[in-house]
């Protein structure tokens, strides 16, 4: 059984002993980056960079089912800090189910046109808008 699998199991464990609030999602994103796609772990100091895949930085985000939104749509974009944008290259959006890994999107942020939240510190990349880009490849 793989790491990330493992804790899966323990986040099903959680959600039946009651409804918990974990970023168990991440850490099973993070787990499946490295064991499945290869990505190498960048050090827990690095600032916006969760690791390396095929040489580009990539910032790590997972989507988890578990928690409840008002709109459903409202969880299919990948968020940075504006502050980070030059640090990083590509980011991974997975989508986390109690069934394992959803879809996922690995994309290159320079193809991909980000909104600006009205906070004026956060990016938001759609995932219309990242399917878009993969399919110009």
């Amino acid at each position: 059984m793989k790491k990330w699998e493992i804790v899966l199991t323990w986040r099903k464990q959680l959600k039946d002993w009651g409804e918990y609030d974990n970023s168990l999602g991440g850490t099973i994103a993070e787990l499946f980056a490295v064991e499945e796609l290869g990505m190498i772990k960048a050090p827990a100091s690095e600032k916006a960079i969760d690791g390396m895949i095929n040489g580009r930085k990539v910032q790590v985000k997972a989507k988890d089912s578990r928690k409840v939104y008002r709109n459903p749509d409202s969880q299919h974009y990948a968020e940075i800090k504006v502050e980070h944008l030059g640090l990083i290259d590509d980011i991974l959006l997975i989508f986390v189910t109690d069934e394992g890994i959803g879809d996922f999107y690995l994309f290159d942020i320079k193809k991909v046109q980000p909104r600006l939240h009205s906070d004026k510190k956060h990016l938001r990349y759609v995932l219309k808008d990242i399917k878009l880009s993969l399919n110009k490849n």
